[in-house]
């Protein structure tokens, strides 16, 4: 309730998109024992009258249900847009992060999604390197992108001691796909894992990343 009359009195002052937000945002109710979820707190909140739109994130994977992905589909307060996640592509590499899911169940989240909101927007954070990642592993992340097609995705990547090369061939790879193919992107790869220097050509890569999307979507 408490929720709800904030929501309320934001709508109220004049406020337009409200976004609830929590480490693991979809997990709301499972420590209450009173029948709470975060499916019908969505809808509970969608109700509320007023001309607004409701976001959320960060989801976690293991506790996307079906009844929230109802939830959005059928509210149209509810902004048709999930970031969700996928850490990484490999199952293996899941398990050594105690994410609590599987490459399997992370696509069937995905392909629910669309089946039930066709166009609608799914947005993704990738780590590479991660201690113990092998070439199959790392493989099994750049196939996870093109099958979950996260287009313009937020790609926020955790330094890990030895990624470089990695995360340069995930730089090409995103170009690549972008660009429909075209390989003759000056693309500004990474020289160190210097963390300024690191951000600053992150930062030259998410500006390309943009006038990609512009070229693509036409004037």
């Amino acid at each position: 309730q408490s929720i709800k009359a904030e929501v309320e009195s934001l709508v109220a002052e004049g406020y337009k998109e409200i976004t609830l937000l929590g480490q693991n945002v979809n997990s709301y109710g499972n420590d209450l024992n009173d029948g709470s979820n975060f499916a019908k707190l969505l809808n509970e909140l969608a109700q509320i009258p007023g001309d607004f739109r409701l976001r959320f994130m960060t989801s976690h994977p293991k506790d996307f249900t079906d009844d929230v992905i109802e939830a959005i589909a059928s509210n149209d307060k509810i902004c048709k847009h999930i970031h969700l996640p996928v850490q990484a592509g490999s199952t293996n590499m899941l398990k050594a992060m105690n994410r609590k899911y599987t490459r399997e169940k992370y696509l069937e989240i995905v392909d629910k999604a669309k089946s039930k909101m066709p166009g609608i927007a799914l947005t993704t954070d990738i780590i590479v390197g991660f201690p113990g990642e092998t070439t199959a592993d790392f493989e099994d992340t750049l196939d996870i992108w093109d099958l979950q097609l996260c287009e313009y995705g937020s790609k926020i990547i955790e330094m890990r001691k030895g990624f470089v090369e990695r995360l340069n061939e995930i730089i090409y790879h995103i170009h690549y796909s972008l660009s429909g193919g075209k390989e003759n992107l000056k693309i500004v790869y990474l020289k160190n894992c210097e963390k300024e220097d690191l951000m600053e050509q992150l930062k030259l890569n998410r500006e390309k990343d943009l006038k990609l999307k512009t070229a693509s979507v036409g004037p």
